[in-house]
């Protein structure tokens, strides 16, 4: 059980993270869709979110790669932090948190240089994820990790833009079909994104993989590309049938919409465990 729950305890802050920075890019990015819409107290919940994840993903990595107990707790974080790969990955998440606190913060900053700040902030904290996983031996400048960053950012984002056309669906009914045909084209440019960059990133490591095949990381992603072949299926029926038919069948795209940012969240889940593994 213990294995098991240190297994699966990183995925878990990943997905959490991942939650977040969707928050976070997708209200930014919506702001500049649905312009009367408070959207910095939703960022904000998704910025104090992170704040919060991060010194639970120190004690992580400080406890997966040390070893150590609470009374050491302290001394093995900084040589974690000073002396290791993720623990400097970490340092530039620091630095990402502290330019989304800026962004959402400090009041003479104004739009849409604010949305600007924040999304560069979700980027830093996609690329310390990237330089985390499987394509750290790239390193920070390499294009593996660059590609793997723009794949979580477009995932995010993706199912940032579902979460906040669901929290402003009632907030103009008269925008609505404006709204829906712009997360659908912004949605469809996601999808084009992480498509691409997947597929790049899977040919480098199976380039890379003496045995692919028959490792559980092609099983995995195995698994990731099934549940992303629902989300697919949904947002490919809400853009041909349900979108064109909005005006009789709102209702149908809204519930069609909550279910696919589950499944998507189901695929972060699955690509927080997915980058850890190497085949």
């Amino acid at each position: 059980m213990n294995e098991l729950f240190s297994e699966l305890l990183e995925p878990s802050l990943v997905t959490l993270v991942y939650g977040c920075l969707a928050i976070s890019a997708g209200s930014a990015i919506w702001s500049l869709i649905v312009k009367d819409w408070l959207w910095l107290k939703t960022a904000r919940y998704g910025v104090y979110g992170l704040a919060i994840l991060l010194p639970c993903y120190l004690w992580q990595i400080t406890v997966e790669l040390t070893d150590t107990d609470w009374q050491n707790l302290f001394s093995s974080a900084f040589l974690v932090i000073s002396q290791s790969n993720l623990g400097q990955m970490w340092l530039l998440m620091c630095g990402g948190q502290l330019l989304a606190l800026f962004a959402i913060l400090y009041r003479p900053l104004t739009a849409p240089y604010r949305q600007i700040t924040l999304l560069s902030a979700v980027f830093v904290y996609a690329l310390a994820r990237a330089a985390s996983g499987h394509a750290a031996e790239a390193g920070l400048l390499g294009g593996a990790v660059w590609i793997h960053a723009i794949h979580i950012l477009a995932a995010c984002l993706w199912l940032g833009l579902i979460i906040c056309y669901l929290l402003t669906f009632n907030h103009n009914k008269n925008n609505l079909p404006h709204n829906t045909q712009q997360l659908s084209e912004l949605a469809t440019l996601c999808l084009m994104a992480l498509v691409l960059t997947g597929f790049a990133d899977s040919l480098r490591i199976y380039q890379l993989a003496d045995n692919f095949w028959q490792s559980n990381y092609a099983k995995i992603l195995f698994v990731k590309l099934a549940i992303f072949a629902i989300a697919l299926s949904l947002a490919a029926t809400n853009r041909f049938y349900t979108l064109p038919r909005l005006a009789n069948k709102a209702s149908l795209f809204c519930w069609l919409v909550a279910i696919e940012s589950i499944v998507i969240g189901l695929v972060l889940g699955v690509a927080s465990y997915l980058g850890g593994l190497m085949p």
